[in-house]
């Protein structure tokens, strides 16, 4: 008896963890798998490849240059401009008058001028970050007015008509922007003190397309506005002047949001803002001389460039129902320190008219541009 009862409790011993096992393994297999579907359902998408907002972040950068160009066209025109004696005229452009020329002439027709220019301009951004860098044409036409309110004080007022294209090759991603600028500027002087003020404003478009074969493309709407003050003093002996300046100039831009159309992979861009503010200081040197009777001024100038304050911007992109997640992507800028240059020649061959050319250069560590500038003013 004693030992069959042995048995019978050394058997159920046995038979009872090995019955309870079952149940406890099958749940936890059953909690593994639960956990890890789980975590297979919550797996975020992948985002959106930076390179696909790669063009429509250099239209900001792209905007701002043309607005500095033209901000820079209306402050040497307020600079250059002298109301009171004609040995401060300079040949810079934009309705500047020309030093040496006869005193009679330099005075006859002096309270209206009116200017016409064409210009070219090539650049090019290095790569940056996720930006692939990228190369830009602009052509572009300036028409201008200005008028002597009183002696030491002049105003004009221009139109800057510009359309630029940019190229991101590597990705083969292109845009136009296309853009209207409006500019006023003031230069009051003292003695050989000028000081200048411009402000602009400019709307416009800009049509992109990303990719070959089907490709996607979008069309928005940028604005951007600007304002400049430059102070000059000359000093000058016989045919030879010299001129330093220093100055201040402000840009803001602004691109609409946009919903691409078209391709294997459209995005949706959120509205960009991009601004800066510069500081410069630098010189013109020029001689003037007179060849059967034609005056002509040649000059050259140089300045350094200290970006204080910049806001590259940047970009959100985002996709249809179903795609890649949402990403963002820094805007692009040039380098904070640079050196501008360039050359200008003039030529009056009637005492109210003058032909000019011009050559500018803006040369930063990631940032090159080359412009040229042909002009005729009138004055009446």
């Amino acid at each position: 008896m004693v030992r069959r009862y042995s048995r019978h409790r050394s058997g159920d011993g046995i038979g009872q963890p090995r019955a309870f096992a079952l149940p406890v393994l099958f749940a936890v297999v059953c909690l593994f798998g639960s956990a890890s579907g789980a975590r297979a359902q919550f797996t975020p998408p992948p985002q959106q490849p930076a390179s696909s907002g790669n063009i429509h972040i250099a239209t900001p950068s792209a905007a701002l240059d043309v607005a500095t160009r033209f901000l820079r066209h209306l402050g040497t025109e307020a600079a250059s401009r002298s109301t009171g004696a004609p040995q401060q005229f300079s040949p810079s452009g934009g309705g500047a008058d020309l030093d040496g020329a006869p005193q009679a002439a330099a005075q006859a027709g002096d309270r209206y001028r009116a200017w016409f220019e064409a210009y070219g301009v090539r650049s090019r951004m290095d790569p940056q970050g996720d930006f692939a860098g990228d190369s830009r044409k602009s052509l572009g036409g300036i028409a201008g007015l200005g008028i002597t309110l009183a002696p030491g004080i002049s105003l004009g007022v221009s139109v800057d008509q510009s359309r630029t294209d940019i190229d991101i090759s590597p990705l083969a991603q292109t845009a136009k922007l296309d853009l209207t600028q409006i500019g006023g500027n003031l230069a009051f002087e003292s003695g050989a003190w000028t000081l200048g003020v411009a402000a602009i404003h400019g709307f416009g478009n800009v049509d992109s397309r990303r990719g070959t074969g089907a490709p996607s493309t979008a069309t928005y709407d940028t604005r951007l506005w600007g304002a400049l003050a430059e102070l000059s003093y000359l000093w000058s002996s016989g045919n030879w002047r010299v001129v330093p300046k220093i100055g201040i100039d402000w840009a803001r831009a602004k691109s609409d949001d946009f919903t691409e159309n078209g391709g294997l992979l459209p995005i949706i861009g959120s509205k960009q803002i991009a601004e800066r503010t510069r500081v410069f200081g630098g010189a013109e040197f020029g001689y003037t001389w007179l060849a059967n009777q034609t005056v002509l001024d040649l000059s050259v100038y140089g300045r350094g460039v200290d970006m204080v304050s910049v806001n590259a911007g940047g970009l959100n992109i985002t996709s249809p129902p179903g795609g890649p997640a949402p990403r963002f992507i820094p805007g692009v800028s040039e380098s904070r320190f640079g050196v501008d240059t360039g050359a200008a020649l003039s030529i009056r061959l009637a005492p109210l008219v003058r032909f000019y050319a011009v050559y500018d250069a803006r040369l930063r560590s990631n940032f090159e541009s080359h412009a040229g500038t042909l002009g005729l003013e009138v004055r009446f």
